[in-house]
């Protein structure tokens, strides 16, 4: 679905009239199994679907940030008709561009989980100390 996003908003597929919200569509499917009440296979939502996950980075600013996107989203792939905040005619792919950083960011964040965490912590320490020569303790008068 990602990558059918990125193919409805290439240059070359914006000669489509309808590439926002083909490609705002296929954004906000990612999103359903978190946010959408429509689906029934997934009973959990928002931040418990989260949690469950195990993401480390889930607050109600993160789930207010999900939210807004989703908005956006479900208001492009329905041509700005859900919304009067949307206007689909001039959305450019500048816009599209600015949508799908906010997208890829969030994602980002609610995919890392515990185990990504203590991952980076161990390559950290991997890394072992920075200087080569051993600290004596010093003597206190």
């Amino acid at each position: 679905m990602f990558r059918g996003a990125i193919f409805a908003a290439t240059a070359e597929r914006q000669n489509n009239p309808d590439w926002v919200a083909q490609a705002a569509n296929s954004l906000r499917e990612i999103l359903y199994p978190f946010w959408s009440p429509h689906v029934n296979s997934v009973p959990d939502r928002k931040t418990e679907v989260f949690k469950k996950y195990g993401s480390v980075f889930v607050d109600s600013k993160f789930i207010a940030e999900v939210g807004k996107l989703y908005g956006l989203l479900n208001d492009l792939a329905h041509h700005g008709n859900t919304s009067a905040k949307v206007d689909c005619a001039s959305f450019t792919i500048s816009d599209f561009e600015g949508v799908l950083a906010d997208f890829e960011k969030i994602m980002g964040e609610a995919l890392s989980r515990q185990l990504d965490v203590h991952q980076e912590i161990d390559k950290i320490l991997a890394l072992g100390p920075t200087s080569t020569t051993p600290q004596t303790p010093q003597a206190h008068d």
